[in-house]
């Protein structure tokens, strides 16, 4: 019966996308990189050394990654989980124990291509209590099948600040499925940037713990959707601790035949009083007949709360439009310019000149089909 009830719910979960995930062998991933600004301070290595010396708690959280009865309803589905953990075939362990200064960073690249084409990764981000840390993580290259199920577990020490962007850039061709979970302790703060670029079929589900007081969360996905390419983004804000503020704020774009759905739900549970939740999405939308969806949803149960939500799909604003032309750019000059902006916050954070304007490049050549 129960797992009846589940393949029913993953069914309706891309229903509207008719999209299904395949079932992908694995074999040897040797397409990983990493560098970093600074050398101490930071640990870096292969995801089973860690594991093999972790603790209950942790294989729990990185293993198992089980939820409240509330959350049933959310994520990929318990059969993506077992998958990844049965075929892994690559993955980091990384944990930083000194503040970075705000030119400090470090990059973990992941390489789709002929030979490595089969992706398997799960990975583990440590930040320890009072360090304030940026890490880059881009994926990127692909081919025809090419196929990534990963996973993040990230734990955000006590008053630590991280800055993360990930950012997925595969070709068309490929497909891309990932879960993360984050935890944050008391006044952690979290500003989290998922730009989504690529994968013809992309499906993401990530949720943010708030589990002590006076944390602080920021997430801004950003992501671009065209040709004929499909996206299910799910975004889960889980907030227990008081006097703690959650905010996720989506932008994008959806372009010629691309199909989106952006599930955002914000948990205010017993005991997070005097918090604040909330969720939006923006997209822009380039030419009529596009087929996209946004969910946002509120479970609340505590007093003395603030929870928000907002859904919008707009083409580009013409008065804008007329500005910027009226300053002698062409209309499909002030189309790109007006769509860059919303990718500049997270895009301008990765220190990496030549991962920058690579995006910038790429964005600019799928606004200009």
């Amino acid at each position: 019966m129960e797992k009846d009830i589940e393949k029913m719910m993953n069914i309706a979960k891309y229903k509207r996308l008719n999209a299904s995930i395949p079932d992908v062998e694995t074999k040897a991933f040797n397409n990983m990189s990493f560098s970093s600004s600074i050398k101490d301070g930071v640990i870096f290595k292969d995801v089973k050394d860690f594991l093999a010396h972790a603790d209950d708690e942790t294989l729990d959280n990185v293993l198992k990654y089980s939820k409240s009865e509330r959350e049933k309803n959310t994520g990929l589905g318990s059969s993506v989980k077992a998958d990844l953990i049965k075929k892994q075939n690559s993955g980091f362990y990384l944990k930083i124990e000194q503040n970075f200064t705000d030119d400090d960073y470090v990059i973990i690249n992941y390489k789709l291509d002929e030979e490595n084409n089969a992706l398997f990764d799960l990975n583990v981000i440590d930040i320890a209590d009072n360090v304030k840390a940026t890490v880059v993580i881009n994926y990127e290259g692909g081919c025809k099948d090419a196929f990534r199920n990963g996973f993040y577990y990230t734990q955000i020490g006590k008053e630590a600040e991280l800055n993360l962007v990930k950012v997925q850039d595969f070709l068309d061709e490929s497909m891309n499925v990932e879960s993360a979970k984050f935890e944050l302790k008391e006044r952690a703060k979290f500003n989290y940037y998922p730009v989504e670029f690529g994968a013809g079929t992309c499906l993401t589900s990530c949720s943010t713990y708030q589990k002590e007081e006076w944390s602080e969360v920021t997430i801004y996905p950003l992501f671009f959707v065209d040709d004929k390419r499909k996206a299910d983004y799910e975004q889960n804000l889980i907030v227990n601790g008081k006097n703690s503020l959650g905010h996720i704020k989506a932008n994008g774009c959806i372009k010629d035949e691309g199909r989106k759905v952006f599930r955002g739900n914000v948990f205010l549970n017993k005991g997070c009083k005097r918090s604040i939740g909330r969720f939006s999405d923006k997209s822009v939308i380039m030419n009529p007949g596009i087929k996209a969806h946004t969910i946002p949803t509120i479970f609340c149960d505590e007093d003395d709360v603030i929870g928000e939500h907002a859904g919008s799909f707009e083409p580009l604003k013409v008065s804008e439009l007329y500005y910027l032309m009226s300053r002698g750019f062409t209309k499909k000059e002030a189309r790109v310019i007006l769509v860059k902006s919303a990718f500049l916050p997270a895009i301008n954070l990765i220190k990496n000149r030549e991962l920058k304007d690579k995006l910038l490049g790429k964005l600019e050549e799928r606004l200009s089909k």
